[in-house]
């Protein structure tokens, strides 16, 4: 495990407890030509430390944590208003005019950005219901497409059948 941190302008790090030595990639590359003074450097660091691992030092990278809901549209954010408050009822309306609002206020700007605005409201709202909701959408989705093949299957043995009789 490295037990030190590289600094910016280091080009490499003798690691002498873990028997390495870390470059960076940039000084890897220029040692690629022999005229290059990194090459040289390269050859004297091997001289001196010759039982030593030549490594490339790699810096993690963070993973990123920013959840995106880019398949989310206006019609699927009114779909489930529409399931959440029943269609209709003064609560639907109540909340759909708030939704409107938003969405004709933000009319006026770029699209890109009105969508945004619009779902950052709705996520702010209902973030943790939408997405157990649009699960079970997916699922009512997956059955209905294998209810649909189901019943596709005997009719085009059906055709094989007749097809073959002939």
């Amino acid at each position: 495990m490295k037990e030190f941190t590289m600094k910016k302008n280091e080009r490499y790090h003798i690691y002498h407890q873990g028997k390495a030595i870390y470059f960076r990639k940039s000084f890897l590359e220029a040692t690629g030509n022999m005229k290059n003074p990194e090459y040289q450097e390269l050859m004297e660091l091997q001289a001196k430390h010759p039982d030593f691992k030549l490594l490339t030092w790699n810096i993690a990278k963070p993973e990123k944590k920013k959840e995106t809901y880019k398949g989310l549209t206006i019609e699927q954010m009114d779909a489930f208003l529409q399931w959440k408050y029943k269609e209709g009822t003064a609560e639907y309306k109540t909340v759909k005019a708030e939704f409107d609002g938003i969405k004709n206020f933000c009319d006026g700007f770029h699209k890109a950005s009105s969508s945004g605005t619009l779902k950052s409201w709705f996520l702010g709202q209902y973030k943790d219901e939408y997405l157990d909701w649009a699960k079970e959408q997916v699922k009512l989705a997956k059955n209905k497409a294998k209810a649909n093949k189901n019943r596709q299957k005997p009719n085009q043995n059906a055709a094989e059948t007749a097809s073959s009789e002939k």
